[in-house]
């Protein structure tokens, strides 16, 4: 009679654990792997069907132990995840519509980990003021250094969630804010806008009444912007509708409700708008800008061409010169913003 190799209890429990723990990843499907992604992204690769969410794991102690904040999911299609920290280790695991975990866990990551992208430092040469609009920077402050702070006219302006950080939101036609910027000769301007407004708009200019000087504005037809270089008695040269009032992303109009990056260029002899990071139009003209002797605003008009926007506007910046092509798709940085920190 053969003999049976003795174990004691700990060898025992030990190999129970193993086998259950190899019997229940046979029934699991295969880890999402995790990752980190700049700034402070989560971000997995998945080869299955979506679970019907995926639960995250939060770590306050290094990784020893883990646990799920209440509203640490994602559902839907989301492969990535934007937690409150970044400094902390997390870990996903799919569940079904029951909270039982279906896949094995993924490895766990620190989202201070991802890899910043190169500093584009060729936006830097020009740059008169840059608005973040975030609450951090104290809204209407210039994170250029060159002090050209924002001034609050009215009182109704808010903030919002923005394309990076928060924005600012007008709510009605009241209020606006002022710049102390003044430009001259070759200049350029971008911004996000978030609007679903669709009848004629103004939401950022330095005109007088008379339209003498540039803005950019908005109609059921399009998105324009529009220099005057010309007085109206001795050479009435009036650039209008810069993206020729037909150009728009969504069915001709930018008034869709989701965010759209927006630059302004004159250079020389030419004019451009740049919607998306695509160039929508160029028109020539007998240039340099005729300025105003308004400043410039934002969510207000001057009191030139209409009505002002109700809308979001986020990450404002004013260069004194020309930005190129590649210039405006860092900015636009694929649908993504590009924030002012990483110039």
């Amino acid at each position: 009679m053969p003999l049976l190799t003795k174990i004691n209890r700990r060898t025992w429990i030990a190999l129970w654990a193993q086998d259950r723990r190899r019997s229940r990843a046979n029934g699991l499907l295969p880890a999402p792997v995790l990752r980190a992604a700049y700034p402070d992204l989560l971000q997995w690769d998945w080869d299955c069907p979506n679970p019907y969410r995926w639960n995250a794991y939060l770590s306050l102690d290094g990784g020893v132990t883990f646990f799920m904040p209440g509203d640490y999911w994602i559902s839907g299609d989301g492969r990535e995840f934007a937690p409150d920290g970044g400094s902390e280790f997390y870990f996903i695991v799919g569940v079904d519509a029951n909270g039982k975990e279906i896949t094995q866990r993924s490895n766990s990551v620190r989202p201070d980990d991802g890899i910043a992208p190169p500093v584009p430092v060729a936006l830097l040469p020009g740059l008169l003021a840059y608005w973040p609009m975030d609450e951090d920077t104290g809204l209407y402050n210039d994170a250029s250094g060159n002090q050209n702070d924002l001034t609050l006219n009215g009182q109704t302006l808010e903030y919002f969630t923005g394309k990076l950080g928060t924005a600012i939101v007008s709510v009605d036609y009241t209020s606006s804010l002022t710049a102390p910027v003044a430009l001259i000769g070759n200049f350029s301007i971008s911004f996000w806008i978030k609007t679903a407004q669709e009848n004629f708009f103004t939401c950022l200019s330095q005109a007088t009444s008379g339209c003498i000087g540039y803005l950019f504005y908005g109609h059921s037809g399009g998105f324009s912007f529009q220099v005057y270089t010309g007085d109206a008695e001795t050479n009435p040269n009036f650039i209008q509708d810069v993206s020729s009032g037909s150009f728009g992303p969504v069915g001709g109009t930018i008034s869709d409700g989701e965010w759209h990056h927006v630059v302004g260029v004159l250079n020389g002899q030419e004019a451009s708008l740049y919607i998306d990071g695509v160039l929508a139009d160029a028109v020539t003209g007998e240039f340099p800008l005729i300025p105003s002797a308004n400043p410039m605003m934002l969510f207000d008009n001057n009191t030139c061409l209409g009505q002002t926007v109700i809308g979001s506007m986020d990450e404002v910046g004013v260069w004194q010169r020309a930005l190129s092509a590649e210039d405006v798709g860092m900015l636009f940085n694929n649908g993504n913003g590009l924030a002012y920190g990483n110039f």
